[in-house]
């Protein structure tokens, strides 16, 4: 009797399982289709609170965003992880960080939770028990990802410009040069 090796047949299932592996964690960092209803900013005492437990010299939060609607109680904070040592002067204001996810049921208690990989090792937050998939985290990250990379200024640029009676920029400038 014959023996048929197995290998090619492991190797082509290994290979599935991989590639639907990274696909299934791609889609929990962003989704270009994901609705951002129910988004709104996160006020500072809340960011300042979360930042006391950041690592040190891990770099800062910005663009930090909080969703609520449709969890059950949960307020997702998402923000992104600026390291302002990074880089050159002016690329480093504009280098797209790494988003950070945290949750709360009481928002102004100063209790949070870490939800993703990133806020769990760049913070001491403990972590919750849940991921990314759990519902409101993704949309968190949404609304978060849309400012990525943006200063204070070009968000404000990018907001006046959508007024029609707002005044042009000056020569060939755009919203992205500030």
């Amino acid at each position: 009797m014959r023996r048929v090796s197995r290998a090619p047949r492991a190797k082509a299932l290994a290979v599935a399982i991989a590639v639907a592996a990274a696909g299934f964690t791609l889609s929990a960092c962003g989704n270009p289709t994901t609705k951002v209803d129910g988004c709104s900013g996160t006020a500072p005492e809340v960011v300042s609170a979360i930042s006391q437990k950041l690592h040190p010299n891990v770099g800062r939060l910005r663009n930090t965003h909080q969703f609520a609607k449709g969890t059950g109680g949960i307020t997702f904070i998402t923000a992104e992880l600026h390291d302002p040592d990074k880089g050159q002067a002016h690329a480093q204001r504009h280098d797209k960080g790494d988003l950070l996810t945290w949750s709360t049921t009481d928002i102004k208690g100063g209790q949070f939770k870490s939800v993703d990989e990133h806020a769990r090792t760049e913070s001491s937050w403990p972590g919750a028990p849940f991921d990314v998939r759990k519902k409101g985290a993704y949309e968190s990250r949404a609304c978060t990802d849309i400012s990525r990379g943006k200063t204070k200024a070009q968000i404000k640029c990018e907001q006046d410009q959508l007024d029609a009676n707002a005044p042009a920029l000056p020569g060939n400038k755009d919203c992205g040069d500030l």
